[in-house]
């Protein structure tokens, strides 16, 4: 079980699934926008395992922010989260198998 702390208060990690994706995507950030909105996807998966809502998450971030604490350990466990996800290998194995790598003669292994 993986747990970080913001604010002095202990949170379980949860796992990513459909279902969470679901509310990321409802929320505006989609799979192809989580890299792009690292900070609105690492609120929404903090909101998820606070089991609170986004406004409630960002504001417990802000405060833990300006007592100078950081978020570093909250992003290496979404980050975990998002590579041993089942749901998320899936898609990026799909994605592989619809994306065969480009190959000619000239530039063999470019895209």
């Amino acid at each position: 079980m993986r747990t970080f702390s913001i604010n002095e208060r202990l949170i379980k990690a949860k796992d990513i699934d459909y279902n969470m994706i679901c509310d990321f995507e409802e929320a505006g950030v989609s799979i192809e926008q989580i890299q792009a909105k690292p900070m609105s996807a690492l609120r929404l998966y903090i909101s998820f395992c606070m089991d609170a809502t986004s406004e409630k998450a960002g504001k417990e971030i802000g405060e833990h922010l300006m007592k100078g604490g950081t978020l570093e350990e909250v992003f290496d466990i979404f980050k975990t989260a998002m590579e041993e996800s089942s749901f998320f290998q899936a898609i990026s194995k799909e994605k592989e198998e619809e994306t065969p790598e480009a190959t000619s003669k000239e530039g063999k292994g470019k895209v």
